[in-house]
């Protein structure tokens, strides 16, 4: 319940609206989104499942109004904890790891226009290719998460290409 409302919070006072008498509440300030920022990312790699992908949910949401002029390391967050997963010892780690950060990344991916798309692709597409191809040390469901994002990608630069 949390997750629904902070995404709603988001929603609504993430920014100034069009037309002020639209919301009673004022937009949050920059450093309540700041730390708002650094919460859900660190969600990302919470133990419980259904956390992990409401705060891939917020973290899309924030996206769409502050990726990349007011988020720009967004994308490197994301690929950091992606590569911290493939160092993982335990399995089970690695799995939370790139569970969580590969469903964000394929939220946010599904945002992406397709003059945005060739700025992260060359960050996004090899370790997406790596996490599709470790069959022996990844399971089915991150695999297949992997592979979603990579056809978004492609479909994406495939419209730009014409």
């Amino acid at each position: 319940l949390a997750g629904v409302i902070l995404r709603r919070l988001v929603q609504s006072r993430w920014t100034e609206p069009a037309d002020r008498s639209e919301h009673g509440a004022p937009p949050l300030r920059e450093e309540d989104k700041a730390t708002v920022r650094g919460h859900v990312l660190r969600a990302l790699r919470d133990p419980d499942r259904k956390l992990r992908t409401v705060a891939g949910m917020v973290v899309a949401a924030i996206a769409r109004h502050d990726w990349p002029e007011q988020w720009p390391e967004l994308f490197d967050h994301i690929m950091s904890g992606i590569a911290e997963a493939f160092q993982a010892t335990d399995a089970s780690d690695a799995h939370v790891l790139l569970h969580g950060y590969v469903k964000c990344l394929s939220l946010v991916a599904a945002d992406l226009s397709s003059d945005q798309m060739p700025h992260v692709a060359p960050l996004v597409l090899p370790r997406m290719a790596d996490i599709f191809a470790a069959a022996d040390r990844l399971d089915a469901s991150v695999r297949r998460r992997a592979l979603q994002v990579l056809g978004a990608f492609l479909e994406g630069l495939t419209v730009l290409l014409g």
